[in-house]
This record gives structure tokens, C-alpha cells and sequence, in this order.
């Protein structure tokens, strides 16, 4: 064990984060079955663009087949302990997020998970 070297709740406010996490880990292909797809039609709607998010770009590059569609690359950030800045979490935006997915009834037919949605979440509306 090692103490930590700063103050992650003060890091935070001074970067402006929304979310903290230790490590970045793949996961299954079924964990998240369509949320992608759903995640692409509310990003439409919103008019929320790749361009807009350099952590979107990350998360879902363009193919490497032809270069013209991007695709979730099916990374969630993980944590033991979860440090979030709530007002993000609270605010319209991820609360519109959140409603459209759970409309579609993945949560339950899938099993989407807490990880992936707040990974896509933050990649997106961030």
C-alpha cells in the first residue's frame, strides 16, 4: 500500500472531471449487446458529434476496415470506489441518456451494466 500523493477530490474540481476511475478494462461482447447501437441513435438526436470528444474518440475509433464508421471498442473504465461529480450524473443530459437506453429495455434484456453505460455516458456528453 501506498499513500496516495494528491487529493483526488481536489484534482478533480481543479480538472473539472465528472468521473474517476483506476483502470480501463474490456469486457465480453455480450455485456453490452446494442447499447452502441442505441447510444448512436440518441447522439444523432442530440446532435452530439464524434469530433466533439477526444475520450469518444478513444473508446470508439473508426474502423479499421474502411474508415468510415466508428465502433464501441468494448472498454469500461472500472474502479473499486467510484468518485463521480454528481451534478453531471443528476443533470438533463445523462438523465435524457439514461431514460432513451432504458426505454429500449436493454437493462433488462441485455443485462447492460453500470460500467458501460457510465463509460459511454461520460465518453459522450463530456
Amino acid at each position: 500500500l501506498m499513500p496516495f500523493s494528491t487529493d483526488m477530490f481536489q484534482e478533480m474540481r481543479r480538472t473539472s472531471s465528472v468521473y474517476g476511475y483506476f483502470y480501463r478494462a474490456d469486457i465480453p461482447p455480450f455485456t453490452s449487446a446494442n447499447v452502441w447501437e442505441f447510444t448512436q441513435l440518441f447522439m444523432a438526436a442530440q446532435g452530439i458529434g464524434y469530433e466533439d470528444s477526444e475520450l469518444l474518440k478513444r473508446i470508439a475509433p473508426r474502423d479499421g476496415v474502411w474508415g468510415q464508421r466508428h465502433q464501441y471498442d468494448l472498454s469500461v473504465f472500472m474502479t473499486d470506489a467510484e468518485i463521480l461529480q454528481m451534478d453531471f450524473f443528476r443533470g438533463d443530459l445523462y438523465q435524457s441518456y439514461f431514460r432513451h437506453l432504458d426505454s429500449t429495455g436493454g437493462f433488462y434484456a441485455f443485462g447492460w451494466g453500470d460500467h458501460v453505460v457510465r463509460t459511454i455516458a461520460v465518453a459522450i456528453l463530456t
